[in-house]
């Protein structure tokens, strides 16, 4: 995985590299839900830096499913 996941903390870049996995497989509706599910799991927090990480977690997503990132 590319190195924007620097900001996220491990168990989210955890996360981000499963769902690269996901994709990386083939999987687009298993993907998209656990995008969905992270998203909403971590801008539900209440702890400094939440809103942050869950924006974060969007544009990665978008980097990853349209590969413009990685050129």
């Amino acid at each position: 995985m590319a190195s924007h996941n620097g900001a996220l903390p491990p168990n989210l870049a955890k996360t981000m590299k499963r769902i690269q996995d996901l994709l990386n497989s083939q999987e687009y509706y298993e993907a998209q839900q656990a995008y969905k599910s992270t998203y909403y799991r971590q801008r539900a927090r209440r702890q400094e830096g939440a809103i942050q990480q869950a924006y974060t977690i969007l544009k990665v997503s978008a980097c990853l499913l349209d590969g413009s990132c990685f050129a």
